[in-house]
């Protein structure tokens, strides 16, 4: 409803003239954002409606649009449409070509060749911090200011490629690079891969650097053929180690050096695959933070993930007891 649509976007929309409730300037401007996404939705639905006979549409979307904006809006879509079942994947990849979908959602310019694009409104990806954080060390803009931050041997650096990709990024990809080879660190590119560069992998060669990729982007990094080989050949060339997260195929640990690990997937009936790659880092995060060896930690990212696919949503993750419950073996 509208008191929880102002609740999220954490500004009112409208306000009372009279007998009569208005649209605020904000309102306005939001509502003219969000219009063409859904004239979009509507466009693509009836195109499938002349095409088939099914009305189901396909609609692939990266985590952060689908868990953000999307899916909390997909419910009413579903009331006001009954007779139009919509089909929501995960997609990392940037290979069009190979998007089966009717619908893509995409960050971008717009400029994909062979293909129509419509502008549906205009984002930016910004650092935060805690309150705390803030007041200890300041604001940080350079690579010399993140130098100050008090790191020790244990401190393990966690970055996403949504923070690390185009102009905004370049600092942290400094920072990364910059940093003792020695120093822990996670990197989960995402479907910004393809806007980081080579050379920015290559300056994090012979470090103490983790880097979590799924099929689609151990392609992309590492090139073709089996996803496994592939890693192992980058891991060996590169110094690095790399965790493959090939799904139902489970995980595999590839430093170059030993032969490559399998850590078993968990299964379980994939309901959303909406936000598994978030889950699973979360997982490996927090078992990496609590001072566990790798294979342990990736085990536990599996589970998470497992969690997270079984359900519809990712904004409810597993605490401890629910995974002790659903795989009461592990």
């Amino acid at each position: 409803d509208l008191k929880t649509l102002e609740a999220f976007l954490q500004m009112p929309l409208t306000e009372r003239q009279g007998r009569h409730l208005v649209l605020r300037s904000e309102g306005r401007e939001y509502y003219r954002s969000i219009r063409s996404a859904f004239n979009v939705l509507r466009q693509a639905t009836e195109h499938v409606r002349e095409q088939s006979a099914s009305r189901q549409v396909t609609i692939s979307l990266i985590p952060l649009f689908g868990m953000g904006w999307f899916i909390p809006r997909l419910r009413g879509f579903l009331r006001e449409n009954p007779d139009i079942d919509i089909n929501v994947v995960y997609a990392n990849h940037r290979n069009y070509l190979s998007d089966a979908a009717d619908l893509s959602i995409r960050f971008g310019v717009g400029q994909w060749t062979g293909y129509r694009s419509e502008k549906l409104m205009s984002g930016q990806m910004v650092p935060v911090c805690s309150r705390a954080f803030s007041k200890l060390h300041g604001l940080l803009d350079t690579p010399d200011q993140l130098a100050t931050l008090p790191l020790t041997e244990h401190t393990l650096i966690y970055a996403s490629g949504y923070e690390l990709a185009g102009e905004s990024g370049e600092a942290l990809r400094e920072w990364l690079t910059r940093m003792p080879f020695d120093q822990p660190r996670l990197i989960d590119p995402g479907p910004r891969i393809a806007q980081l560069s080579e050379d920015f992998f290559a300056m994090l060669s012979d470090s103490h650097t983790l880097l979590t990729l799924n099929r689609d982007e151990v392609a992309a990094l590492c090139g073709g053929g089996d996803a496994v080989e592939a890693a192992q050949r980058y891991a060996a060339a590169r110094n690095l180690t790399l965790i493959c997260r090939l799904d139902r195929d489970g995980a595999w640990i590839c430093d170059g050096r030993t032969p490559p690990l399998h850590i078993p997937a968990y299964p379980v009936d994939v309901v959303d695959t909406i936000g598994a790659g978030d889950a699973h880092c979360a997982g490996l995060l927090a078992g990496l933070s609590a001072g566990w060896p790798l294979p342990q930690a990736v085990d536990l990212a599996n589970r998470v993930a497992a969690c997270v696919v079984a359900s519809l949503g990712a904004a409810n993750p597993p605490d401890r007891h629910q995974l002790q419950q659903r795989f009461p073996l592990a």
